[in-house]
């Protein structure tokens, strides 16, 4: 079962996250370990590094006066030589690694999610197909109803799914002649075999003659979510389909959107 983009999303965003924060924490700690006292009964620098940018974040959300006089004469005392240039860094350079570890995790996220995207099994949601058929069973009722019945079978190509078989019943209603003589309204029910499994797909067409007086039908399908299985259950698609109509075989394509649901 593919595991859903949304989850390798997630997944890959909190691991990136997880990771760089332990980082963070093992640089901190490796920094404090190399600092020693300034001056007897003296806290290190390190100690005093993280008291002051904890002043610093309390002053972004409380009055000036409301913040201890603890904290005040802590920062008072760094303000000289090389310990102020180093608290300064330390506070200009702290949100700069946090913004990178996010950075980092939204990059590595958005991989995944390709990665995950472009490795389903219909690329990306397309479904793109070519097969021919050939007629094997004809009902011919235009004389007494208008209508024509067939059942045509073959084989081809599903992007993605490779090897089909091919089974349509296809119904005309020639009394309908939108595009002149000769030409009807189509309904069919395509069944495509696959090794993953069978998707159904649904197709209302219309038959018109061109310049040569080549029948073709030009349509639409669905895709049967209910009927299709495996793989295929319970999936979504649509898309344009064309169909030309030879002296003894068909040939058909393909072309628009499928979206599995699992």
């Amino acid at each position: 079962m593919r595991m859903p983009e949304w989850a390798v999303l997630g997944f890959g965003a909190a691991g990136v996250v997880a990771f760089g924060v332990r980082v963070t924490r093992w640089r901190r700690r490796r920094r404090n370990e190399r600092v020693q006292p300034l001056a007897p009964n003296r806290p290190a620098l390190g100690e005093r590094r993280i008291e002051v940018v904890a002043w610093t974040t309390q002053s972004a959300v409380l009055p000036r006066d409301q913040i201890g006089e603890r904290h005040l004469h802590s920062w008072r005392e760094a303000q000289t030589g090389m310990e102020r240039r180093k608290l300064i860094k330390a506070m200009v350079h702290r949100p700069h690694r946090v913004l990178l570890v996010l950075t980092a995790a939204l990059a590595t996220a958005g991989a995944l999610a390709a990665f995950a995207t472009a490795g389903s099994p219909n690329h990306g949601n397309r479904l793109e197909a070519t097969y021919t058929t050939s007629i094997q069973v004809l009902n011919n009722q235009i004389a007494t109803y208008g209508i024509v019945q067939a059942i045509a079978t073959g084989s081809g190509t599903l992007e993605g799914f490779g090897p089909v078989t091919v089974t349509t019943g296809v119904t005309q209603d020639r009394t309908v002649t939108m595009c002149g003589p000769g030409s009807s309204v189509d309904q069919a029910a395509t069944r495509l075999v696959t090794a993953d499994g069978t998707l159904i797909l649904r197709v209302s067409g219309t038959r018109c003659l061109d310049a040569n007086g080549t029948p073709i039908i030009r349509g639409t399908f669905v895709v049967d979510s209910a009927a299709s299985t495996e793989v295929f259950a319970g999936a979504r698609g649509h898309g344009d389909i064309v169909n030309t109509i030879g002296p003894t075989s068909n040939t058909v394509t393909l072309e628009g959107k499928l979206k599995l649901a699992h």
